[in-house]
């Protein structure tokens, strides 16, 4: 019993401060794909998937490192990110939790292969030149309801 319950305290993240600039974004983000009925008209379902530029360092990631970010809501629960993130160049504070099932190599944020034919997945936001090195681990944290503040 003692097992079980220092496993569940150890799997159990609590919240940090990501502050950053966003540089790519899934341009997806905003489309759903329905299996079954459609959900009520109050409930607008999202999965944002974007990549934040760390402006100062945690105690596991290092300024200036890129990490994965994704909020989304199936229930309409969340409040939608604000519009400005992937269109103004400013900086961030992300209230997130760490998540390294969702970890991935830059490339396949970046890419997708399907049939033997390469699509984009993520878009470079207008201020981002490029992102190197392609085969670098973003690692990944879950965005908390509402945690987004502008600086």
């Amino acid at each position: 019993m003692a097992l079980l319950l220092l496993i569940a305290l150890l799997g159990q993240q609590s919240a940090v401060n990501l502050r950053g600039t966003v540089v790519a974004y899934s341009p997806f983000g905003r489309l759903v794909i329905l299996v079954g009925s459609p959900p009520p008209a109050n409930i607008k379902p999202f999965h944002e998937d974007f990549l934040v530029r760390l402006d100062s360092a945690l105690p596991s990631q290092k300024k200036g490192q890129l990490v994965r970010l994704k909020y989304s809501d199936e229930t309409g629960t969340k409040p939608e990110r604000p519009n400005e993130l992937f269109t103004d160049n400013q900086l961030w504070t992300f209230v997130a939790t760490r998540d390294a099932l969702c970890d991935s190599t830059l490339e396949n944020l970046l890419r997708y292969t399907a049939n033997g034919r390469t699509f984009q997945y993520m878009q470079l936001t207008g201020w981002t030149k490029s992102l190197k090195p392609i085969d670098y681990t973003v690692p990944c944290y879950i965005v908390t309801a509402g945690g987004f503040a502008k600086h």
